[in-house]
């Protein structure tokens, strides 16, 4: 988007105990409607104790979200995944355009995409949500029967869209494995290293932090997926190598497709000897964060003695989370941007290579 536009974001809860949860959410949906380059000029929360099928949220809802529409001209950009013939309808009756967050993300990934691999991997990613909607993409052909034994127009053409797009994720992921191979010449040369991967969520201070250890400067900006390659660097702590690499940040909510179109960044996690996973501590959600991000390092079967927690931001943090996050274990707080305790991150660093 080349200029600024209005959107409204629309989450949906089933009870109250879940608002807490889904308002943490739309403050991240928030965050990456701004990268996009939307002004939220609203959020709203619509509860839905049943789906509707044809449109997922109530007639009633849909009402509510028309009448701010109507005194703000705004797109919509739904919380949740919704079918191709749910969007269609909420387009229809809300009059505007209607995305959903994995449309938003999608976006941004074209946006920040750089070199080749990135730019493979977001086509990839593409197709994979183009797969992932093709069930509900024919629905106006549902009441076109095609007789006994016999698929209707709409089977068909869901037979064929899924014929064409596997065909071009096959080429593409060709294409991958063929610089994922010529990686693999550069990681046998790094395997004399010591090597480092920083993870966590976007906008936790990867990137400052690495700028901070290596003292050169790294993509970095109050916007969430600056970074879709991984970058690696030499620094230098106490006279020894290490190479550190950033890699892709978590998000809540991202398709399991969406993860695994980035395999590169996935490759660099499993191949590193110490991962240095970033939290922000100013973030109330750093909690659950932690959760998911060690849930996907268990799923990838990495051990946790190679893990540390780096708590970063504490200069911004509010005392009482701030004590809730020192109580986790094999963890240190930091200020990357305040240059506080990183001298005591290095030691750490150092140790554990040390006793490796």
């Amino acid at each position: 988007m080349q200029t600024k536009t209005n959107c409204i974001l629309a989450g949906v809860f089933s009870s109250p105990g879940s608002v807490c949860e889904e308002e943490l959410s739309l403050n991240e949906l928030s965050r990456l409607a701004d990268t996009l380059g939307c002004t939220v000029k609203q959020q709203i929360l619509c509860r839905c104790a049943f789906i509707n099928p044809a449109t997922y949220i109530s007639s009633g809802n849909i009402a509510k979200i028309k009448k701010i529409i109507d005194e703000t001209p705004a797109i919509v950009i739904f919380n949740l995944e919704l079918t191709p013939s749910q969007i269609n309808k909420l387009g229809q009756a809300l009059e505007t355009e209607v995305l959903t967050r994995t449309d938003v993300i999608i976006k941004i990934f074209n946006l920040h995409a750089r070199s080749h691999e990135a730019k493979l991997q977001v086509s990839l990613a593409e197709m994979q949500m183009e797969m992932s909607r093709l069930k509900g993409k024919w629905t106006h052909f549902s009441r076109i029967e095609g007789g006994i034994g016999f698929r209707g127009p709409g089977q068909k053409q869901i037979t064929l869209d899924r014929m064409l797009i596997k065909k071009e994720m096959t080429k593409i992921r060709k294409k991958l494995s063929e610089i994922e191979t010529s990686g693999h010449i550069q990681s046998r040369k790094r395997r004399m290293e010591k090597n480092i991967a920083v993870l966590g969520y976007t906008n936790a201070g990867k990137s400052t932090l690495i700028t901070a250890l290596s003292r050169k400067p790294a993509v970095s900006a109050d916007q969430l997926f600056t970074t879709l390659d991984v970058l690696s660097r030499k620094v230098y702590i106490d006279g020894e190598n290490y190479i550190i690499s950033d890699t892709v940040g978590f998000i809540d909510r991202l398709p399991h497709y969406l993860v695994a179109s980035f395999r590169s960044t996935l490759q660099e996690i499993k191949n590193a000897d110490l991962l240095l996973i970033v939290l922000d501590a100013a973030d109330p959600g750093a909690s659950r964060h932690l959760e998911t991000i060690s849930k996907t390092l268990q799923e990838m079967e990495i051990p946790e003695n190679k893990r540390l927690l780096v708590i970063n931001k504490i200069d911004t943090a509010p005392p009482d989370q701030t004590i809730v996050l020192r109580l986790l274990d094999n963890s240190i707080c930091v200020s990357a941007r305040k240059q506080i305790n990183l001298e005591e991150l290095k030691i750490k660093i150092r140790n554990f290579f040390h006793a490796a």
